[in-house]
């Protein structure tokens, strides 16, 4: 028996001062290492992270690290001054070290390769085709190389589109 169809998932608010109704939960999978229990979001949110993250697996071999998104009904959560209302999540670097894939919070020295760049920045535009994001916050040091390897790879058409 099916029961009754459940709300969507609302943001209420704003990232620093809001709240999530009917949070929806990111699911479990192979493609997916899921590091915090604070796993809600809207649908818009949850269903690119887990599409992105799905592609990436399947081209590459390697989850997706995903820590904080919002609580069930949003709200603050510490430390963060986001993630209150369902539209922010934190994703972790992927870091080819010439033998494997890992997560990792520092990308430069042994990780600062073309694979590495490839595969974050396959995620930072795949999340932005799949979903309407407003920002994605990347250390700054970063930013140069990946330019680079997209500059070289694709050319300036694709880093201004993104």
């Amino acid at each position: 028996m099916v029961g009754p169809p459940q709300p969507l998932p609302e943001s209420r608010g704003t990232y620093t001062d809001g709240h999530l109704q009917h949070g929806l939960a990111i699911a479990a999978a192979d493609y997916l290492d899921l590091r915090s229990g604070q796993k809600y979001g809207t649908q818009e949110l949850v269903s690119a992270l887990t599409e992105t993250a799905q592609e990436r697996f399947l081209l590459y071999g390697v989850p997706t690290t995903i820590h904080d998104l919002s609580r069930k009904n949003g709200g603050q959560l510490l430390p963060h001054k986001s993630h209150q209302n369902g539209l922010d999540a934190d994703v972790s670097y992927a870091a080819f070290d010439g033998k494997t894939v890992r997560t990792s919070e520092r990308l430069r020295g042994r990780y600062d390769n073309e694979t590495t760049w490839e595969l974050n920045w396959h995620f930072i535009r795949g999340i932005q085709l799949a979903a309407s994001v407003k920002n994605i916050f990347v250390d700054q040091s970063y930013i140069p190389p990946l330019r680079k390897y997209v500059l070289s790879t694709s050319g300036p058409e694709e880093w201004k589109a993104y």
